[in-house]
């Protein structure tokens, strides 16, 4: 899908290096796209303002080593391949969770289809409040670096449903950037972030993920 333009406010005093922006992309199915790049600075600068070792559900943010032009525009024509796929869903999660493009119904069906389990089959076990089982790690986690690493997760849940898990660093994606010689992260899934991949940080995220009846957690997994 071409790109019609983009437009985003000046950044005039912003620290390119440990910040984010908004962008506007027009698109030529007619349709604004309103979006967010981040640097993998800003995220250790919120996680310590905020005093976390995660970062929290929000918007899908497109990630560039800086906020340059080149950088900003060479992101988002990336995002724009293939129909747009990531560009719509970086905007369609990019509201909050009362005014998101999916209804937690809506969730629910698509966790049940992708783990192959019928409407009857689940409804029993959706009355009682979402709660962590177990966390399975992969067989390598021991030697990931847990500063700069990435790792799949399963999270197995009381709703009797599994949902798989990216788990990575803001440091992965500046090491990713310098080994491909490239100022922004081509598109991707959603993956939750956390400060280093202790399996205490990882618990903490997961489970910050199951408010509102686990939305975060089955945006998460139906975006992979």
């Amino acid at each position: 899908m071409n790109i019609i333009e983009i437009s985003y406010p000046p950044y005039v005093g912003v620290d390119i290096n440990n910040s984010n922006i908004d962008a506007f992309v027009d698109m030529e199915d007619g349709v604004t796209y309103t979006v967010t790049l981040c640097t993998p600075n800003n995220y250790y600068w919120y996680m310590d303002k905020e005093q976390l070792n995660y970062v929290p559900f929000g918007c899908p943010d497109i990630h560039v080593q800086s906020l340059t032009e080149e950088n900003i525009t060479q992101a988002i024509e990336d995002y724009a391949r293939d129909e747009a796929y990531f560009l719509k869903l970086s905007f369609l999660g990019g509201n909050n969770r009362h005014e998101a493009a999916f209804c937690i119904e809506e969730l629910n069906n698509l966790v049940r289809k992708l783990n192959k389990q019928q409407w009857d089959e689940a409804s029993a076990n959706e009355s009682h409040e979402l709660a962590i089982i177990e966390i399975e790690y992969p067989p390598n986690y021991e030697d990931v670096n847990k500063d700069e690493g990435c790792i799949p997760v399963v999270v197995k849940a009381n709703d009797g449903m599994t949902y798989h898990i990216t788990v990575i660093t803001p440091n992965y994606y500046y090491c990713y950037m310098q080994e491909h010689g490239i100022g922004y992260i081509p598109a991707s899934p959603l993956h939750l972030m956390v400060r280093s991949l202790t399996k205490e940080y990882i618990r903490q995220a997961l489970e910050a993920c199951l408010e509102d009846d686990g939305y975060a957690l089955k945006f998460y997994f139906i975006a992979q």
